[in-house]
């Protein structure tokens, strides 16, 4: 409904893309195992939940039925570490959308989870594995799939964790994911796959901050302060397959850009500061005509 405001010109904001509920296979990652499973199957808190090639199909085309732009997926499960869905699921997942010329992002981060959601068929990699696998890294080239790492969510974690009262057993898992990512980030962007910038649920410092500090991680894994901008734009809006529209000032796309104060090639921490910022400029367009 958001979204559809926007849209139609009844208040201001970023473009969207919603993907609807979030998919987990039964008691997977998007269960919530405090709580009876028959309360997270009606009231889905964190996912929708199904099991089987057909119900895959089925939530893939309820979900774009009730309007999403785009698929999200649970390759992995955090808590036990083992995949969810199999291959067959996740690549009849990838196909409903794609015949839509619709895009998928999976929330992978374990070796067998990430695996499974770049041979399925899956356009984006949500936060990735915490070592590096050159296999993983060579299937990537070969399928064009792209990593979103989400270096910031966990560099948060294991800097304030304490804070937010986490224990020191999930602050010193944060700190080595973190530096794993970074790694992985850095032998990717050698080799060539895209890497696009993103945030995750669950962050408390905001979406937009976690973007921003995003772009200067990128610099440690090797990006250029440019590339890492690019990481943020460019391809980012190829990775959501909207590069046709925005991610680029050029003739032809949307101006959608922000304005501030500093050379962000030379200082890209600057990004951070909101009182660096003078303009936000959007063209008012409806991308879905």
């Amino acid at each position: 409904a958001l979204r559809e405001a926007k849209r139609l010109g009844l208040l201001r904001g970023p473009r969207m893309q919603t993907s609807g509920w979030a998919l987990s296979q039964t008691r997977g990652h998007g269960d919530v195992p405090s709580l009876p499973y028959e309360w997270v199957e009606h009231d889905r808190p964190r996912s929708a939940f199904c099991d089987g090639e057909l119900e895959c199909r089925k939530a893939v085309r309820r979900n774009f039925g009730e309007g999403a732009d785009v698929i999200k997926v649970y390759a992995s499960d955090n808590r036990t570490g083992r995949p969810n869905f199999t291959v067959a699921e996740l690549e009849a997942i990838a196909d409903e959308a794609h015949r839509r010329k619709k895009r998928v992002a999976a929330h992978a981060k374990t070796y067998e989870g990430v695996r499974n959601a770049i041979v399925a068929g899956i356009d984006t990699i949500e936060h990735g594995p915490d070592e590096v696998h050159q296999d993983l890294i060579e299937l990537m080239l070969e399928h064009g799939t792209c990593l979103v790492p989400t270096l910031a969510t966990v560099e948060l974690l294991a800097v304030d964790g304490a804070a937010w009262g986490a224990t020191p057993q999930t602050i010193e898992r944060a700190r080595r994911e973190y530096e794993g990512r970074l790694e992985m980030v850095a032998e990717c962007h050698r080799q060539g796959v895209a890497v696009a910038v993103g945030s995750d649920t669950g962050a408390r410092a905001g979406y937009g901050r976690l973007c921003t500090r995003e772009l200067e991680l990128l610099t440690l894994a090797g990006m250029t302060p440019k590339e890492a901008i690019c990481a943020g734009t460019s391809v980012s809006a190829r990775a959501m397959g909207l590069d046709g529209e925005i991610g680029v000032l050029t003739i032809g796309k949307l101006a959608d850009l922000i304005v501030v104060d500093g050379d962000v090639e030379e200082d890209i921490p600057l990004l951070q500061d909101r009182t660096n910022l003078r303009a936000i400029l959007q063209t008012d367009v409806d991308l879905t005509n």
